[in-house]
């Protein structure tokens, strides 16, 4: 019998964060899950590789063409190790070891995990590839992974069906009424430029590594924050924000004059009720510009930053950027991929690339169960840039907020990533 391939459409989204693998990127974005004991894994497997039913582009490969690429589904997803069971004594060597392998979208589904199981607990990772889904994707698939994984353990043989979510970003723009997306584009609303960036480490000699380095919140200075955020008005998001402008202006000792941040919007909230879109690209990326202050007053500058952020939102330059990608398109993939590497060889030349921050927010609102075993931990790790590209991960999970800085050594040396994110939580801990 000769196998049936399916075939799905790709995005702009997609080929831009399929072309930026291995280019300016791993383009992972993944979950540490620390299990309070042990999980039943032949259940955990199955509901990973059921996932796979619901959810059809997590067992595609992304096909190059000109002048559009498509998601392929594979036929012989058995012999892909979706979710070993890695027994060891050394639990955080192989979180680690997992973490820096890669998924290639063009090779393999767009997710893999494993189960870590020491002689005490279980540590569940998970890798989606960013090809096939954002970070509000990946927020979606711990749920749907839940949900599988409930309904097996109450019936063996259940089946989930196959999820309706769309792949597209034309929701979008009815929901805001945008039917000529040429008419509507203004290009210096989506330009991004670049005024500074993280520093490098000039050493041609040694090969890129990756690495992450994490600082965290704790539940009591956590709610601190909640409540100071909460009294003001003022969302947790922005005071972040500030704090991680202000530790990069420290790092890089720049005294005075105007500096930009780069932060990522789910693009979703903007849709009507009852449009689902999952496993998908669906965000856009806006510049806010910023002053140097003299103090370097945490409290002053969530302050600038709130007025500032009201003002970049209600000028939408989202939807331009958004139009912007959509139009690309047109060029065909591989002139996309072409301006892409231009570009990217043009960063590196100039070393001026803007400091980014991701905020997935909250994970879930109540704490994640598979059957018995409840997940007592989870962070996420944002996808690891080559310099001089910086992105930080932000994460919340049971009232801990994770603080997360993937990337490549030698390019971008670790105690330089360590100082920003010690100074970081310095500052948040006592402005509350």
């Amino acid at each position: 019998m000769i196998p049936i391939i399916y075939q799905y459409k790709t995005t702009g989204q997609d080929w831009f964060n399929y072309i930026s693998q291995g280019c300016t990127s791993n383009a992972l974005i993944q979950y540490v899950m620390k299990v309070k004991g042990k999980i039943n894994y032949p259940i955990l497997e199955k509901a990973i590789r059921l996932s796979f039913d619901a959810e059809p582009i997590l067992g595609c490969c992304f096909m190059e063409q000109d002048p559009c690429p498509t998601w392929e589904t594979i036929n012989n997803l058995e012999i892909y190790p979706l979710c070993p069971l890695i027994t060891t004594d050394n639990a955080q060597q192989e979180i680690d070891k997992f973490l820096a392998s890669e998924l290639w979208a063009d090779k393999s589904p767009q997710l893999k995990a494993c189960v870590i199981r020491d002689e005490k607990e279980d540590t569940i990772c998970l890798k989606l590839n960013h090809a096939a889904c954002d970070g509000a994707g990946a927020k979606y698939y711990l749920r749907l992974l839940e949900e599988i994984y409930r309904k097996i353990e109450a019936n063996e043989i259940y089946i989930p069906p196959v999820r309706e979510g769309k792949r597209t970003t034309q929701e979008f723009y009815k929901a805001l009424n945008i039917t000529n997306l040429k008419d509507t584009f203004q290009p210096g609303s989506a330009e991004l430029s670049s005024t500074w960036g993280f520093p490098t480490v000039e050493n041609k000699d040694m090969p890129s590594r990756f690495t992450y380095e994490i600082c965290r919140l704790e539940e009591q200075d956590f709610k601190a924050l909640y409540k100071y955020s909460k009294n003001r008005g003022i969302t947790i998001n922005n005071i972040i924000l500030s704090a991680y402008y202000l530790a990069m202006l420290n790092l890089v000792e720049i005294k005075e004059g105007l500096k930009e941040i780069q932060f990522m919007i789910d693009l979703r909230k903007y849709l009507p009720s009852g449009i689902t879109q999952t496993i998908c690209n669906l965000s856009a990326i806006v510049n806010i510009e910023l002053p140097v202050i003299e103090d370097n007053d945490l409290g002053k500058m969530v302050s600038i930053t709130a007025e500032e952020m009201k003002k970049v939102m209600s000028e939408k330059p989202y939807i331009h950027s958004t139009i912007g990608g959509d139009l690309a398109t047109a060029e065909g993939f591989y002139n996309v991929r072409d301006f892409i590497n231009n570009d990217w060889e043009n960063i590196k030349i100039s070393g001026k690339c803007t400091p980014m921050i991701s905020n997935l927010g909250q994970l879930t609102p109540q704490l994640l169960e598979f059957g018995t075993a409840l997940i007592q931990d989870v962070y996420v790790v944002t996808p690891a840039f080559y310099a001089p590209a910086f992105m930080l991960g932000l994460s919340t999970y049971n009232n801990r907020l994770t603080l997360c800085a993937s990337y490549y050594t030698p390019g971008i040396a670790r105690e330089k990533v360590k100082l920003l994110l010690d100074d970081m939580c310095k500052m948040l801990k006592e402005l509350v």
